[in-house]
């Protein structure tokens, strides 16, 4: 039987995909917050006004955040109601 590797070279990526509200965010915050090794990486929150969803706000772990999509984006780029920002993900991801 071989033991696990020690090398903390080894990047590893996650992606998570699932409904909203399933809990996405939350589970990216806690492991975050409760590992040892950093982590790198982002993750979206939604932005609302009066209750409805206008836009996505993207987060990094460092902290750094910038607004990704919006209703009142009036962008080419478009992803159903939303404009994007695509220089959002350029400048922190």
């Amino acid at each position: 039987m071989s033991k696990p590797s020690s090398d903390t070279s080894t990047c590893q990526k996650v992606l998570l995909t699932g409904r909203p509200g399933c809990g996405k965010t939350t589970l990216v915050k806690r492991v975050v917050k409760n590992v040892s090794q950093r982590a790198a990486g982002f993750y979206t929150e939604e932005i609302r006004d009066r209750r409805v969803r206008v836009g996505f706000r993207l987060v990094t772990l460092d902290g750094d955040e910038d607004v990704l999509a919006h209703v009142d984006f009036e962008t080419p780029e478009r992803l159903g109601k939303y404009g994007l920002d695509l220089s959002a993900l350029e400048t922190l991801a």
